[in-house]
């Protein structure tokens, strides 16, 4: 229970802040004039994908630490 609520924290903090990475960053100007739909959707589903990425990776890293020390 206690890793999901870490694993819930860690996603949603990390989504936060690649959220406003993405925002602050030249990303839009990969996209035409105009197409704002397009900028938004694409940046939320960056950011979900690096969050993911990026919580997994650490809860992994969390769960070799845990086996390494029981041993």
């Amino acid at each position: 229970m206690i890793e999901a609520i870490a694993y819930l924290i860690l996603f949603l903090g990390s989504f936060l802040a690649f959220m406003l990475l993405i925002k602050d960053s030249e990303f839009p100007k990969l996209f035409k004039q105009g197409k704002t739909t397009s900028i938004i959707i694409c940046s939320i589903l960056v950011s979900l994908i690096l969050a993911f990425l990026l919580s997994s990776s650490l809860m992994k890293l969390v769960d070799v630490i845990k086996m390494i020390i029981m041993q």
